[in-house]
């Protein structure tokens, strides 16, 4: 498996790029793993939000306020 960190890089730079729908896939892969990743589910729902998933974007957010993102 790979290190944590350089999935979290990946998953960045997939968002960075707009490359929503990949970095969607990634965050969640990260997050079925280590889902006590505040940043990552807070990135996770800024990616939801971008592909218009509106639920699905308010719960990543409100994990990742449960989870005390900065």
């Amino acid at each position: 498996m790979r290190a944590l960190a350089d999935q979290l890089r990946d998953a960045g730079a997939l968002r960075t790029a707009g490359r929503w729908r990949e970095a969607e896939v990634a965050y969640k892969r990260i997050l079925s793993r280590t889902p006590e990743l505040a940043d990552t589910w807070y990135n996770l729902g800024f990616v939801q939000r971008q592909l218009g998933r509106f639920e699905a974007a308010l719960q990543s957010y409100e994990t990742a306020l449960s989870r005390g993102v900065g």
